[in-house]
């Protein structure tokens, strides 16, 4: 079979496993608070998938480091196919209507996320090595498997409400699972482009300890002010992510409204954040990263937006949370710019690491603050004042903001470390 065939074949089978998987995490959540009725079942599911990210995510890069990647990354394709399949048949056989099968669906998400961990980082790469060893340009690889993750994430997330509300969760596991085996053959037409000693092999390279790595990260944004001013402002912007994420399913369930609207509702959000990578990877902006007062006023501008969507009336909601994509994403372009452009290359991934965390870290805080919100009875006013608390954070950030590259002068040069994979998201 041809090269560009295989490739084809690759990232067919890539998109595949990306809207499975985006069609299981819109439904997984809708099922429990219908489930269960329960506020504190939504936020089990989403501190699954965010703790496991939180506690593994600077491990992922070292273990990538010490892993034969490409068999890797099919042992673990291969593996949640089997965890996805055999959970399809359990709620088969013991229906889907009950809150034992609800937490165990949370179970099954939470050990998805530990294992995702390792999968991004092992894929990063694996594609670094396809572009060796098929002689395709880096970038070109890379672009492409954003393109297929975020183009996938708004088809799945709309054919997950679709599925959840046409038919049963069991339907959406079997799809996942599915999806997975389709990614699997693509990678198994992708095995043949890898030289023969080139397929088991290790990295030569030992990487340090991913929690060393992070700490090495905040020691460098120390002496950085316009570093640890993109940090804060990346903290700031996953404080509102739990608000969508959670306050969204709270308040249609409440309205009556069903799984499809949620699914329009995230795709929306994914819509935007698409167009806006897109838009900002072909036009050359000289002010990106360059004016942090100009990104917190963008965050504060979101996160009022925000508490307004909230309050709009069900139709409207979607077409809001577009503009939503399309600021979030570009502040968050902004602030990673901000610090990518003042470091060496090999430093970043210190940053890189810390910045997950503190990612991490936020969304856990926030999910708790909205959770604790709603359980209350405030979901029609308590989550949109939640929103507009988080905008005057990001107001008092944008008074003390620096104002620009001067802001950095004096600052000490950072140490160059060896190359290694950074497991962060």
């Amino acid at each position: 079979m041809g090269k560009r065939r295989s490739l084809s074949l690759f990232w067919a089978g890539y998109a595949a496993s990306q809207i499975g998987t985006a069609a299981w995490r819109l439904a997984l959540p809708w099922v429990a608070l219908v489930q269960t009725s329960s506020v504190w079942s939504l936020v089990a599911v989403s501190l699954a998938t965010i703790v496991p990210e939180l506690v593994f995510g600077p491990l992922g890069g070292t273990l990538a480091d010490r892993l034969p990647r490409l068999p890797t990354l099919m042992t673990m394709d291969a593996g949640r196919m089997v965890l996805y399949g055999i959970t399809c048949l359990l709620v088969i056989g013991s229906g889907d209507h009950s809150s034992a099968i609800t937490y165990g669906l949370t179970a099954v998400q939470a050990l998805d996320a530990s294992v995702g961990i390792l999968y991004t980082s092992t894929r990063t790469a694996v594609l670094r090595e396809l572009s060796t060893h098929a002689d395709v340009p880096l970038k070109s690889l890379l672009g492409k498997d954003r393109a297929v993750r975020n183009t996938a994430d708004i088809v799945g997330t709309g054919a997950g409400g679709a599925m959840v509300a046409a038919t049963s969760m069991s339907v959406v596991l079997g799809v996942n699972a599915a999806s997975f085996l389709l990614a699997l053959i693509g990678l198994s037409l992708v095995w043949s482009l890898f030289p023969r000693e080139a397929r088991w092999v290790r990295p030569a390279t030992k990487a340090r300890d991913g929690k060393s790595f992070t700490w090495e990260g905040a020691r460098i944004a120390k002496h950085q002010p316009l570093v640890r001013d993109a940090l804060s402002r990346q903290l700031v912007l996953n404080l509102p992510m739990p608000v969508i994420t959670l306050g969204f399913p709270l308040i249609l369930e409440a309205r009556g409204a069903s799984a499809t609207m949620l699914g329009l509702t995230w795709a929306a959000f994914s819509l935007g954040s698409l167009g806006m990578s897109l838009y900002t990877g072909r036009r050359k902006d000289e002010s990106m990263g360059n004016r942090p007062r100009r990104g917190w006023l963008i965050t504060a501008g979101a996160t009022f937006l925000l508490a307004a969507a909230l309050t709009l009336p069900t139709p409207c909601m979607p077409v809001l949370l577009v503009v939503l994509g399309v600021l979030f994403t570009r502040t968050l372009l902004d602030a990673n710019l901000q610090w990518q452009t003042r470091l060496d290359s090999q430093v970043t991934g210190r940053v890189a690491a810390l910045a997950s965390v503190l990612a991490r870290v936020a969304a856990v805080l926030s999910t708790v603050a909205v959770a604790a919100v709603a359980s209350w009875g405030h979901k029609s006013a308590g989550l949109p004042s939640t929103a507009l608390a988080i905008t005057v954070i990001a107001l008092g950030f944008l008074m003390a903001a620096p104002c620009g590259d001067t802001a950095s002068a004096g600052a000490e040069p950072a140490p160059t470390p060896p190359a290694r994979t950074v497991g962060t998201r």
